[in-house]
């Protein structure tokens, strides 16, 4: 697989993440802000990667130091 194509997969992942974090905001069940809480460690996760095949591993580089932002 190329880079331009895992950026727009990865790029993808990122909107589709984000849209649910859009389309639950209001939502005050408790199992849904468990699942919210994983999609805003899965969407950190994914723009990491991203910005690290993109050449900017500084955040990367941060996380596996153990610091926590």
């Amino acid at each position: 697989m190329k880079q331009k194509e895992l950026l727009q997969i990865i790029e993808r992942a990122i909107k589709a993440q984000e849209h649910f974090l859009t389309d639950v905001a209001q939502n005050d069940n408790p199992q849904v802000h468990l699942m919210v809480q994983v999609v805003r460690g899965r969407l950190d996760a994914l723009k990491c990667t991203k910005e690290a095949i993109e050449g900017n591993v500084f955040a990367l580089k941060i996380l596996g130091e153990g610091a926590h932002p």
